[in-house]
């Protein structure tokens, strides 16, 4: 497999989600992530930086980190981020 050199058209994907100092999610009103702020957006930034990609930061509809149900659904920030993991394999 090649190694990619040019990210300036790289979308990454993320779901974030408030873990304050660590980090601290700034949105609008109606609860579109604008940015991020704390130690782990420091780093975050800096890859980004240095590789040239942009970032669409989302949060989870319902507000939760997860929530595994009886049925074997799962809820929350869990399941958005595992889907297309599972859905790709």
């Amino acid at each position: 497999m090649e190694r990619r050199s040019n990210w300036s058209r790289v979308v990454v994907s993320g779901v974030v989600q408030p873990f304050p100092p660590l980090t601290i999610v700034r949105q609008d009103p109606e609860g579109r992530v604008l940015g991020i702020a704390g130690i782990v957006s420091e780093a975050f930034n800096v890859v980004q930086s240095r590789l040239g990609f942009q970032s669409d930061l989302s949060r989870p509809r319902d507000g939760i980190w997860s929530r595994f149900l009886p049925n074997g659904t799962v809820l929350g920030m869990v399941s958005i981020t595992t889907l297309p993991i599972i859905l790709n394999m």
